[in-house]
């Protein structure tokens, strides 16, 4: 039985300092000549708010901003606790490698917020044959 490919979106969780938080978004793929990657950070936007977004991968498609976050109404995600997204895409000719970094997004706690701060993803594309883990 062959094993299709992986590839994987993580996180090491939002610090907080007071009401400023920071994450920092990777991507792992069991095959260094992966291609390209897209999907979406979802989030609670009634308790936390986009401050700034750091992508760091030299074959960024969407250049994505604070201002480009779009309401959850499909439940991309399956996960209720998120209501929001910002979406994310790649794509390199020659294989970008079996892990990187692909962003650092800082966000701002929201006074009478919900109180939740989880992440969560979902895929909008990846490489042919490759399967989707978060």
């Amino acid at each position: 039985i062959a094993h299709p490919e992986v590839l994987e979106i993580y996180d090491d969780d939002i610090a907080w300092y007071g009401d400023n938080g920071s994450v920092r978004v990777y991507y792992q793929s069991s095959n260094a000549q992966t291609t390209g990657i897209g999907f979406r950070l979802h989030y609670n936007s009634s308790s936390m708010k986009v401050a700034s977004i750091n992508q760091y991968t030299s074959g960024a498609l969407v250049m994505t901003s604070p201002e480009s976050a779009q309401s959850d109404t499909n439940n991309k995600d399956n996960n209720d606790a998120t209501d929001a997204y910002l979406t994310f895409a790649w794509f390199e000719m020659n294989g970008n490698g079996n892990s990187a970094q692909a962003a650092t997004i800082e966000f701002e706690r929201l006074n009478n917020g919900a109180n939740n701060y989880s992440i969560d993803y979902s895929v909008t594309s990846s490489s042919a044959g490759y399967q989707f883990v978060k």
